[in-house]
C-alpha cells in the first residue's frame, strides 16, 4: 500500500469504529454489576478496542518509509495483547487452578506485548545516534523506579500479600517491569528532543503512561485481592490503545539527529544504585521485599553497565575535543583552539605586560603543492611547524590556522619583543629545508599585532595581525608588518574578495562563467578554435579577469579554478561542437606533472579526443622551471594535446631558445600588435617573430586584434591567424552552440 491518502482514509475509519465500542464499554460502568463478566461488553467491546487500534497501525506500517517497520513492531505488540484478551475470554477466565501448569498462554502474549513494544519505540526513533544509551538508561531508571515501588508497596501498604504465591507476584512483576521501561523510554524520547516532538509522539507516551498506570494500579489492587473486574481502571487499556492509534493516523516527524542526546549516564545510574543497594543491603520482609532484592539486582548490573557506557562516552568527548582543537597534519593547536585560549587556560595565560600576535603565511607555497606534489606539501608544512615550535620561549603558543598559515601567541615584555619574536621565526626558515634530497628554499610574511591587556582578546588581535600580513604580502616575500590600526579599503576588500572566491569556488564554481573568443584564419574566417575566458559573476554583474585573477593567485587558488575551466571547457567544447578545438590557459605555476594528470583525467571524464585541447602557456614557464615545463610540455604533445606559446615577446624568451621549445604554435603579444602600423621598430620585431615562427613550422597567431589597420599589417606580415575585437568578441556558453554549427573546424 503507497497511497497515503487511502492509507489515511482506512486509518481513520477504523480509529471512528474503535471510539465508540470504547464508549459502550466507559458506559456500561454506570449500570452493570462490577465483578461479573459481560460477553458483549467485556469480550466483544473490550477487546475490539485493542484490535481496532492495532489494524488502525497497520495502514501506517504498510506505507513503509524509515518508520515502517516500527510502525509494523507497534501494531504487532497491540495484536499480541489483544489475542492474549481474546484467549483468557474463551479460556482463561473459565480455567481452575488445577488446570493451570506452567505459566498461562494470555501470560505469554501479554508478556510479549513488552519486548515488541521496546523494539517498535527503537526503530520509530530512526537511525540517530546514540539510541542505545537512551534505551539503556531507560531500563536503569525503570530499575530504580520499580525498586521504590516495591518497597514503598510492602512497607507503607500493611497488608499487601501474593495470593497467588510469589511465583504470581513476580509474573505481575515484570507487567509492571515492562511498564516503566515503556514509560520512561518514551518520556526520554520526548525529554532529549527537549520537548520539540510531533503531536504523535506525546500520544504514544501518553498511550504507555495510561497503559503502566493500569498495571501498577492492577499490581496494588491484586496484591490485596481487592481487584475487580469492570471498574473505571480497565479504561486505562483502551485509552492506551486510542493514544496509540491516534499516534498513527498523526504519524511522526523522525528525530533530529543533533538534539538526540542520552542523558548524563552518570545521574540514573548512579540513583538506582543508590536505591538498588538500599534494597539488598535494607529491605522490607515479605513477597514484596523480596522482589524489591531480584529487582535490585538487575538494577545493579544494568547500572554498572551503564556507567561502563558514560565512562567510555566521556572519554570518546575528550577526544572529539581534542580533534576539534588540534590540526591533524602537524598535531599543533587550531584556529578554534586559538580562539579558546583564554577560556580554557583561565588565569594561567594573564600576563601583566601584555601580548603579541604574529600571522605568519609562507610565501608561494602553492608552487610547492603543484611542482613537488601535495603530499611533499603536507611533509613541508609539518617540517616548518617543528622548525617553529623549536625557537619558541616558554609561554609562547604556535597555532596552524588554515593552509600555509601559522600563528604565535608571545608574552609582550617590552614593545619591541613583538618584532624581534617574528625575526626569530624568520631565521628559523632561513636555511632551506630538504625533502627527498631535493632543497626547498622558505620564506614567509608575517604581520603583527599586540595589546597591553593582561588577557588577550584572539578575535581583534588575529584579525589585526592577518591584515598587517596581507600588507606585507602586497610588497614582497619574506616581510614583517605590524598592524598601524587602520584597516585600508582597497585592502579589506582584497580580503573580501579573497574570501568570496574561495567561498564560490567551494561551492561548485556556479558564479565563475566560461566565454569563449574565437581564433580565426586572417583570409576567410576559417576556425581554429575557441579560447576558453573565464569570468566571475558578482552581484548580477560579470568581473572581468584582470580584476580577480590576481587574487586568484595570492589566495592559492589557481588549481581549483584551473580543473574548473579546463573540466568545463573541454566539456563543452566535446559537447556543443564537431570537432572543434578548445584553448585553455594555464599559470606559469601549474606547468608541472600537476598538469599532465589533470589533462589525462579531464579528457577521460570528458570523453573528448586530444587533439579538441590546446593549452597556452606564457614564457614564465619556461623561464622559471625549464627542463620540468618542457618536459611537461613534450609529455602533453605526446598525448596529443596541443600547446601554444601565449603572449610571445612580453616575457625574456631569447629566440634561440624557441627552437628546443616543445609547442605547437606562438600568439604574438598584444603589445606588438597594439603599435605594428605605428612603431616601425615594433614592427620589425613583430616580422622577426612571424618569420622566426614560420621557419620552425610553429602556428602563428597574432592576438588582440581590434581595428583593420592592425589586421592588414598582420596579413601584410604573413600572419595566417588572428584573435580579437576585430573578428568577435568573446561569445556566451549559451551561444556557443550557433557559432560553431556556423564555423566548421579547420
Amino acid at each position: 500500500m503507497r497511497n497515503e491518502t487511502t492509507a489515511l482514509l482506512l486509518m481513520r475509519l477504523t480509529f471512528a469504529i474503535a471510539v465508540p465500542l470504547a464508549l459502550i464499554f466507559a458506559s456500561a460502568l454506570f449500570w452493570r454489576t462490577p465483578d461479573v463478566y459481560l460477553p458483549w461488553i467485556d469480550g466483544v467491546a473490550y477487546t475490539g478496542v485493542i484490535l481496532l487500534g492495532a489494524l488502525t497501525v497497520v495502514p501506517r506500517a504498510l506505507l513503509g518509509g524509515p518508520l515502517g517497520t516500527g510502525w509494523a513492531l507497534l501494531a504487532t505488540g497491540m495484536i499480541l495483547y489483544a489475542s492474549g484478551e481474546v484467549w483468557w475470554a474463551l479460556v482463561g477466565r473459565t480455567r481452575s487452578e488445577a488446570e493451570a501448569v506452567g505459566l498461562p498462554l494470555e501470560d505469554v502474549l501479554w508478556l510479549a506485548f513488552y519486548p515488541v513494544q521496546v523494539l517498535a519505540l527503537w526503530r520509530l526513533m530512526g537511525k540517530v545516534p546514540r539510541r542505545d544509551r537512551n534505551l539503556l538508561d531507560a531500563l536503569v531508571v525503570s530499575g530504580g523506579l520499580l525498586v521504590v515501588l516495591a518497597v514503598l508497596i510492602q512497607d507503607w501498604l500493611p497488608g499487601a500479600n501474593a495470593s497467588g504465591g510469589e511465583d504470581s507476584l513476580i509474573v505481575e512483576g515484570l507487567y509492571v517491569t515492562g511498564d516503566l521501561v515503556l514509560v520512561v523510554l518514551a518520556i526520554l524520547l520526548v525529554y532529549v528532543q527537549r520537548f520539540d516532538v510531533a503531536p504523535g509522539w506525546w500520544l504514544i507516551a501518553a498511550g504507555f503512561l495510561a497503559f503502566a498506570l493500569a498495571d501498577i494500579l492492577y499490581w496494588i489492587l491484586s496484591s490485596y485481592d481487592a481487584y475487580v473486574e469492570g471498574t473505571w481502571l480497565d479504561l486505562g487499556w483502551l485509552v492506551s490503545a486510542l493514544c496509540l492509534a491516534g499516534a498513527a493516523i498523526l504519524g511522526l516527524e523522525t528525530m533530529h539527529a543533533p538534539q538526540v542526546q542520552s542523558l548524563r549516564g552518570i545521574v540514573p545510574a548512579s540513583l538506582a544504585v543508590m536505591v538498588s543497594g538500599l534494597a539488598l543491603g535494607w529491605g522490607p520482609e515479605g513477597p514484596f521485599g523480596d522482589f524489591a532484592r531480584y529487582a535490585a539486582l538487575a538494577t545493579l548490573v544494568l547500572s554498572l553497565l551503564r556507567l561502563n557506557v558514560a565512562i567510555r562516552d566521556a572519554a570518546e568527548a575528550q577526544e572529539q575535543r581534542r580533534r576539534a582543537f588540534t590540526d591533524d597534519l602537524t598535531g599543533l593547536p587550531n584556529r578554534h583552539a586559538l580562539h579558546a585560549l583564554p577560556e580554557l587556560s583561565g588565569k594561567s595565560l594573564a600576563s601583566p605586560t601584555g601580548w603579541s600576535l604574529i600571522v605568519l603565511g609562507l610565501d608561494r607555497f602553492g608552487d610547492v603543492n603543484a611542482s613537488l606534489s601535495h603530499e611533499r606539501g603536507d611533509r613541508l608544512l609539518t617540517m616548518t611547524a617543528e622548525r617553529l615550535g623549536g625557537c619558541l620561549l616558554p609561554g609562547d603558543v604556535l597555532a596552524r590556522l588554515e593552509g600555509d598559515e601559522f600563528a604565535v601567541l608571545m608574552r609582550l615584555s617590552d614593545p619591541s619583543q613583538g618584532f624581534a619574536g617574528a625575526e626569530r621565526l624568520q631565521a628559523a626558515l632561513e636555511k632551506p629545508f630538504e625533502i627527498d634530497g631535493v632543497p626547498v628554499p622558505l620564506t614567509a610574511c608575517m604581520g603583527l599585532s599586540a595589546t597591553l591587556d593582561p588577557v588577550p582578546a584572539i578575535g581583534p588581535l588575529l584579525k589585526e595581525a592577518n591584515l598587517a600580513m596581507h600588507y606585507a604580502k602586497r610588497e614582497g616575500p619574506g616581510l614583517i608588518r605590524a598592524y598601524s590600526g587602520q584597516e585600508a579599503p582597497s585592502s579589506v576588500q582584497r580580503l573580501r574578495m579573497r574570501a568570496s572566491l574561495r567561498s564560490d569556488l567551494k561551492a561548485g564554481g556556479a558564479a565563475f562563467e566560461l566565454h569563449y573568443q574565437p581564433i580565426v584564419r586572417i583570409d576567410n574566417g576559417a576556425l581554429l578554435a575557441m579560447e576558453a575566458l573565464v569570468r566571475w559573476r558578482q552581484d548580477g554583474a560579470l568581473v572581468p579577469p584582470g580584476q580577480f585573477l590576481g587574487e586568484i593567485e595570492h589566495a592559492g587558488l589557481m588549481v581549483p579554478l584551473t580543473q574548473l575551466v579546463l573540466n568545463r571547457a573541454v566539456a563543452a567544447i566535446h559537447r556543443l561542437g564537431q570537432g572543434h578545438a578548445v584553448t585553455v590557459n594555464v599559470s606559469p605555476d601549474l606547468v608541472t606533472p600537476w598538469l599532465l594528470d589533470q589533462v589525462r583525467d579531464t579528457l577521460d571524464r570528458s570523453g573528448a579526443p586530444p587533439h579538441s585541447l590546446i593549452v597556452e602557456v606564457t614564457e614564465d614557464a619556461l623561464i622559471r622551471k625549464p627542463d620540468t615545463a618542457n618536459e611537461v610540455l613534450r609529455a602533453l604533445r605526446v598525448l596529443g594535446v596541443r600547446v601554444l606559446l601565449d603572449d610571445f615577446g612580453a616575457g625574456w624568451c631569447g629566440l634561440s631558445a624557441v627552437r628546443d621549445l616543445a609547442v605547437d604554435g606562438l600568439k604574438i603579444d598584444r603589445a606588438f600588435v597594439a603599435r605594428i602600423h605605428r612603431d616601425r621598430p615594433t614592427r620589425a620585431i613583430t616580422a622577426s617573430i612571424v618569420d622566426l615562427g614560420r621557419s620552425l613550422g610553429l602556428t602563428v597567431i597574432g592576438e588582440g586584434v581590434e581595428d583593420a589597420g592592425e589586421r592588414e599589417e598582420l596579413e601584410a606580415l604573413g600572419v595566417e591567424w588572428v584573435q580579437g575585437y576585430a573578428y568577435n568578441k568573446p561569445i556566451p556558453e549559451a551561444d556557443l552552440a550557433a557559432y560553431l554549427s556556423q564555423h566548421p573546424p579547420t
